[in-house]
């Protein structure tokens, strides 16, 4: 079972859903979330083998942040597509 697992901010939200992600899930930064490939870079590397990392463009361009070439920047239209493909989806906030 595929989850979307979004998260909105780094600290304990940040961690808790990096601890409970399954291979195949998916990681989506939202909002302050992006940070999150600023200040989270070690604890993705351990999950960027099995999981799928994506972010906001959105986001990423309101806060000066360029994502890294393993992480897919998508609009809202591809937010969208994204939850009817997984399962299910998990909110991290």
């Amino acid at each position: 079972m595929k989850t979307l697992h979004t998260i909105n901010k780094t600290g304990q939200p940040f961690e808790n859903c990096l601890r409970s992600v399954a291979e195949g899930d998916t990681i989506l930064l939202i909002e302050d979330g992006v940070y999150g490939l600023l200040v989270g870079k070690r604890q993705l590397e351990t999950i960027r083998s099995t999981c799928k990392l994506i972010a906001m463009n959105q986001d990423l361009k309101a806060r000066g942040i360029h994502a890294p070439d393993d992480c897919l920047a998508i609009n809202y239209e591809q937010f969208v597509e994204q939850s009817l493909e997984h399962d299910k989806v998990i909110s991290w906030f």
